[in-house]
């Protein structure tokens, strides 16, 4: 399970005051989808005028928007020319934990991010010369090779959500199978739609933007405005659907956009069964055997709710089957113990001031885990810009 998020948007239709909140509003998306993804945060920033921009990072997304980088370097990107935003937190499935696979990708004239699995993405003939580690990056690979985008449905096996643009710079594509869910809702007056993940990911938010006033510079108005984008009708995207926003068709007051239908091959057992899957992607993701012969739901160890299999974790510490929401709860927990344990101070410097993060069994500052920790040029480690 991971988390997606971002907006589309006219370029050039806002006013300032109007422009901060959108940023603001980016923040919280991220924020809000931490707890569907802390292995990595990334995002996109696709302007008309200009190259677009990738940065992804280690860090949980709470921590990442508290980043100088992200004050000084990812903010101002954020700008009135600013069209299309991909933002993501993951939840590592297929792939290691590194910067290489973390989202968005670039993929070609593809730049998107994926919610799901995709069981079958060493199939995925894009290339026979290389096998893609992670999922996501394989299905957008396809995209790019193949504008035909039904021909690339019917390779993919698994369920997903997908936001990407290609080529165009104003224009973004959403698409949902029946396993991930995906949400939006438009801001008229601004000509700006945003989406994400889930609908409580949208209505928080949105919710903590508007209590956050600016010193009187035009506060009471953008505060009316978002109580009215509070108050409006968040939208489900509909199962095997394309959604195109073009941003030049946003007016100030209705969304315009195209739908078209896909046939779409959600994670079916037989097609798991009949190609042999190894065993491999259900033991190192957490699915016991049984769900693979009977496709059953059962109850989480430690909240005893229902679950799916897409929402299905291992604990190994535990020996146990648990929810995701579980599973964020506990290594929350584990980190704040060991934190305490060790006096929350910087094993390099001993400073106690401001964040630490975890490196290698130790804590560190903020700065000694950027600039010592991690080696300047390891492309896998450090955070990276990646100018297009």
């Amino acid at each position: 399970m991971c988390g997606i998020a971002g907006f589309a948007k006219q370029s050039n239709a806002q006013t300032p005051e109007q422009l901060e909140v959108i940023r603001q509003i980016t923040k919280n998306l991220l924020i809000e989808s931490e707890i569907r993804g802390t292995h990595s945060t990334g995002i996109a920033i696709i302007d008309e005028c200009k190259n677009p921009l990738i940065f992804k990072s280690l860090k949980k997304s709470s921590n990442f928007v508290k980043s100088k980088d992200w004050k000084r370097k990812i903010v101002p990107e954020i700008s009135l020319e600013s069209s299309v935003v991909l933002g993501h937190t993951r939840f590592a499935t297929h792939g290691s934990k590194s910067l290489r696979n973390a989202h968005p990708f670039n993929c070609g004239s593809i730049i998107g991010t994926h919610n799901g699995m995709i069981f079958n993405h060493e199939d995925i003939s894009v290339n026979k010369k290389r096998v893609y580690e992670v999922d996501s990056e394989a299905v957008f690979a396809l995209f790019d090779a193949n504008n035909n985008l039904q021909e690339c449905l019917d390779e993919i096996y698994g369920d997903y959500a997908l936001a990407w643009t290609r080529d165009n710079k104003n224009t973004l594509h959403l698409l949902r199978e029946d396993g991930r869910p995906c949400h939006y809702v438009y801001w008229s007056e601004a000509r700006v739609l945003f989406y994400a993940s889930t609908k409580e990911i949208l209505e928080s938010a949105i919710e903590d933007a508007c209590i956050e006033e600016d010193d009187g510079k035009g506060t009471a108005y953008i505060y009316d405005e978002l109580w009215s984008l509070y108050s409006e009708e968040i939208h489900t995207l509909d199962v095997d659907k394309l959604y195109t926003f073009n941003t030049h068709k946003f007016t100030d007051k209705e969304l315009v956009y195209e739908e078209k239908s896909y046939v779409t091959n959600s994670l079916e057992a037989n097609y798991i069964m009949e190609h042999n899957y190894n065993n491999f992607n259900y033991n190192s993701f957490g699915y016991s055997q049984y769900y693979k012969e009977d496709w059953e739901k059962t109850d989480c160890d430690s909240c005893s709710k229902k679950i799916d299999y897409e929402d299905i974790i291992y604990n190994e510490d535990k020996k146990s089957y648990i929810c995701y929401d579980c599973e964020y709860k506990v290594n929350s927990e584990l980190d704040i113990q060991e934190a305490m344990k060790n006096g929350i101070h910087c094993g390099s410097c001993d400073s106690s001031e401001g964040d630490t993060y975890k490196a290698n069994d130790e804590y560190l500052c903020e700065k000694c885990y950027v600039d010592d920790f991690y080696p300047k040029g390891d492309s896998d480690d450090e955070q990276t810009f990646f100018h297009l």
